[in-house]
């Protein structure tokens, strides 16, 4: 038996179809929001948690429909307050292989959304992060389902011509 511990992925920031990163971006503005905001802290500490874990998630652990739900929960330290919440930390997208990191935060109003795929290049498994957004009410259109389409077409790019994208397999983790 495979020990739950064992490092089974590399979690990437992987560019949209234009060639550009957009979720190392994110992190970083999310890392600023944090020297003057403790619930900005709490909110990249929870996130940053559930990068680490999916490093340990297994390609065939996702899950393949959305009535199963694939739950963690974390505990994370911030400012000497311990914070624990359980998520539902993937969620399939109704489209092959893509899938949303969810952190929900209970009582700060942030619904975090990560849109990704798994992908294995040679003989290496990754987690090719793309889209990061949060979710808002009063938005006119499906923002998830936006960025599952261009994941998607993304993803069939890639498995069409994998030897374009081979520099971000190479390139260290965010």
């Amino acid at each position: 038996m495979e020990s739950i511990n064992k490092k089974k992925a590399t979690v990437i920031s992987f560019p949209n179809e234009y060639g550009k990163d957009q979720f190392s971006p994110f992190l970083k503005k999310l890392s600023k929001e944090t020297q003057f905001d403790e619930q900005a802290n709490v909110r990249f500490g929870f996130l940053l948690k559930a990068l680490d874990y999916m490093q340990y998630v297994n390609f065939n652990d996702l899950p393949t429909m959305a009535d199963k739900p694939f739950f963690a929960q974390f505990e994370i330290k911030i400012g000497g307050e311990i914070y624990q919440q359980t998520f539902e930390l993937i969620k399939p997208l109704n489209k092959r292989d893509i899938y949303e990191l969810r952190i929900n935060i209970k009582g700060f109003n942030w619904r975090f959304r990560g849109i990704f795929f798994p992908y294995k290049y040679e003989t290496r498994q990754y987690y090719c992060f793309i889209f990061p957004f949060e979710k808002t009410p009063n938005v006119n259109f499906n923002v998830t389902d936006h960025f599952r389409d261009r994941a998607y077409r993304i993803l069939n790019d890639l498995e069409k011509k994998p030897e374009t994208y081979h520099e971000y397999f190479r390139e260290t983790p965010f």
